[in-house]
């Protein structure tokens, strides 16, 4: 056990030294009038209107060619691609080539905090919870805020899939590096039509194996 949390704790400060950058993009404060309208109306349709049909189908399409091998014609592949594109767009800023203004910025930006929703969130259906970057990171707040929307209705009962059982402690400890694998480094879980874990989710993530997975 002790040598698993080594090299997860050696993966997990890499990849936290490799995010800051992108933690001093997510970080900046944006007009009030940008941060009304992308928390209040941005949905999958809003994005493709304002962002991905102007700004990247002229590269990222089939009739264009999916330059890079990536095709953001539609949502399951966008949200394939998540990684990637906060990546480029958010923190190294080289995609697209010509760049994205602020406001497009932080429209996209909070479309992905807010899980890459497909409908409309309106005010009324905004968490009332606290940020989840608020209090402890220990089990309770990555079962509850994390596991328990995105993961549990596959990886728990008496025959979870894959045999991994992210109900308990234990059975999440005992996993940890196929976890860390597919969350943290591949970024290809949860599955459709699960939403992609925010980058506000994956930081939380990261920090508690980065601690140890305390209880």
């Amino acid at each position: 056990m002790i040598k698993l949390l080594f090299s997860i704790l050696q993966l997990s400060s890499a990849i936290l030294l490799s995010a800051c950058t992108y933690n001093k993009v997510h970080d900046s404060t944006p007009s009030s009038e940008v941060s009304a309208e992308s928390l209040e109306s941005i949905d999958y349709a809003a994005i493709r209107t304002k962002v991905i049909a102007p700004k990247c189908l002229g590269c990222h399409s089939q009739s264009s060619g999916n330059q890079g091998g990536i095709n953001l014609e539609n949502l399951p592949s966008i949200r394939r691609n998540l990684s990637r594109i906060a990546f480029r767009t958010l923190e190294r800023r080289d995609m697209p080539p010509s760049g994205l203004d602020e406001r497009d910025l932080q429209i996209l930006r909070n479309w992905i905090e807010l899980g890459t929703p497909e409908t409309l969130i309106g005010p009324q259906d905004v968490s009332s919870d606290p940020p989840i970057e608020q209090g402890p990171n220990d089990w309770a707040k990555i079962r509850d805020r994390i596991f328990s929307a995105k993961c549990l209705d596959c990886h728990s009962g008496k025959d979870p899939q894959g045999g991994l059982d992210l109900s308990t402690l234990g059975g999440t400890r005992a996993k940890a590096t196929a976890i860390f694998e597919r969350v943290i480094i591949q970024g290809n879980m949860p599955l459709l039509p699960y939403p992609a874990l925010s980058p506000r989710e994956r930081r939380v993530l990261l920090k508690w194996f980065d601690l140890g997975m305390p209880e």
